[in-house]
């Protein structure tokens, strides 16, 4: 999912229920331009403000968590690389390589040593 499908529902959300993006953020206990920065897609919510907007509106908190990418489908790899350029779109593409590298240095690093044949 994207900030550009949580920004849709929100929009959508408050629209059903005839609220402005203010009257919305205060409903839900969140500061007053919190549903402001999600529908103009500035950012991405926090869990919490994911869990409190899921409260308000009525769906499931792991509907809005899936959503905003904190939390994956059953089943579904992560694609950090996606989730990189998604929650850090000002990085540019060689550092999203960069922290790749070194992801794939830390899981060669920690990787359980195979035992030698015949220790027990």
């Amino acid at each position: 999912m994207s900030l550009k499908e949580i920004s849709e529902f929100v929009s959508e959300a408050c629209r059903r229920k005839s609220l402005s993006w203010r009257a919305a953020s205060l409903g839900a206990g969140l500061n007053p331009t919190a549903v402001y920065s999600i529908v103009r897609r500035v950012s991405m919510p926090s869990p919490e403000t994911c869990r409190r907007l899921a409260a308000f509106f009525g769906v499931s908190e792991e509907y809005l968590l899936e959503m905003a990418e904190h939390l994956t489908p059953r089943g579904e790899e992560i694609d950090i690389a996606r989730a990189l350029r998604s929650k850090y779109r000002h990085l540019p593409p060689e550092a999203v390589q960069e922290i790749m590298g070194f992801i794939q240095w830390m899981v060669e690093k920690y990787q359980p040593k195979a035992k030698p044949a015949g220790d027990q």
